[in-house]
């Protein structure tokens, strides 16, 4: 009689499993180029949130009664393409309707209590928050940092499907850049469209060259020395923030700066006060080249004595 029962349950279990897989499946449908209503699909995404929570339910007493008939692949492959496709709804809501604000549509806003081990509800909640990548709205100095980091989280990204990467990318652009886009219909075969018209826009390697040396030249933030004569903590932070991160953009201009040193370290010490411009010439060797990092340890270091000097200043 236990049997019996235990049999029919598991029977009733398959198949709500299976209507589950259905309805996924009915969703994606309503996704189709040719078919997408907005207002159904308002409504399928609505109706589709608790979908995946029920799904879990169901698999974790499936596999507890007959593990060997439902491999964890399954609930995994499931929770992909659930992610996929409301990703998928939701930025095409937005792209027509920008204003929507539904209750709920955000991805970010969703959880799930899961019933399988840590390693595995890792493994689910992959999908669940987009990749942070930092956003570009169409200044070219914006391009190689913002580039390097989508490819290395989104792009090479084998487990993403291209929409998926259509959305994040979209996501991750706003103004000129976000312009630039903005026709293409919201399609996996136009991820690639779209990533290469960005590319033809701010791949200039000529006009960023060009950027970040005025930029390195001119120091956009003048340092307070230029007021009064003398380098604060956050001066001296500035000297080597700006000199770290130009250095940094110029290689991924693919250009080779390993013989920059002398150029580098006159930019820096120019900017110097006479009490900076004393304590670096202790640091290094008469009649001696010095280099690079000797310029970045010192200005790392002077920083943190400056720090240290005004902070204990103002509790006198």
């Amino acid at each position: 009689m236990e049997e019996d029962e235990g049999n029919l349950r598991l029977a009733s279990l398959d198949s709500t499993k299976r209507q589950l897989e259905l309805q996924l499946q009915c969703f994606k449908h309503v996704l189709e180029p040719d078919s997408i209503d907005v207002d159904a699909l308002k409504t399928r995404f609505e109706s589709s949130k608790g979908i995946l929570t029920q799904y879990l339910r169901v698999f974790q007493e499936l596999i507890t009664k007959n593990p060997a008939a439902y491999p964890i692949d399954t609930v995994l492959t499931f929770e992909k393409q659930y992610y996929e496709i409301l990703a998928q709804a939701n930025a095409f809501i937005h792209s027509v309707d920008p204003r929507s604000n539904m209750p709920g549509t955000s991805l970010e806003n969703q959880s799930v209590a899961s019933p399988f081990p840590v390693t595995d509800q890792y493994m689910m909640k992959s999908y669940l928050k987009p990749p942070k990548i930092p956003t570009i709205d169409g200044k070219k100095s914006e391009w190689p940092a913002f580039i390097q980091m989508f490819n290395s989280l989104v792009h090479n990204n084998t487990a993403l499907s291209n929409i998926l990467k259509f959305h994040y990318l979209k996501i991750s652009l706003s103004g000129k850049a976000l312009d630039l886009i903005k026709h293409l219909k919201f399609v996996e075969n136009n991820y690639a469209a779209a990533l290469n018209t960005l590319k033809e826009k701010y791949e200039d390697k000529k006009a960023l060259l060009n950027v970040y040396m005025k930029s390195l030249l001119d120091f956009d933030d003048p340092c307070q020395c230029r007021i009064d004569s003398r380098l604060r903590a956050k001066d001296v932070e500035r000297i080597n923030n700006k000199i770290t991160q130009t250095l940094e953009a110029l290689v991924t201009l693919e250009i080779d700066t390993t013989t920059w040193d002398p150029f580098i370290i006159h930019v820096a010490t120019s900017r110097f006060d006479r009490p900076t411009l004393s304590e670096w010439e202790k640091v290094t060797t008469p009649k001696e080249l010095p280099t690079r990092k000797q310029l970045l340890d010192f200005l790392k270091k002077r920083s943190r004595i400056l720090e240290a000097v005004e902070t204990h200043g103002s509790k006198l």
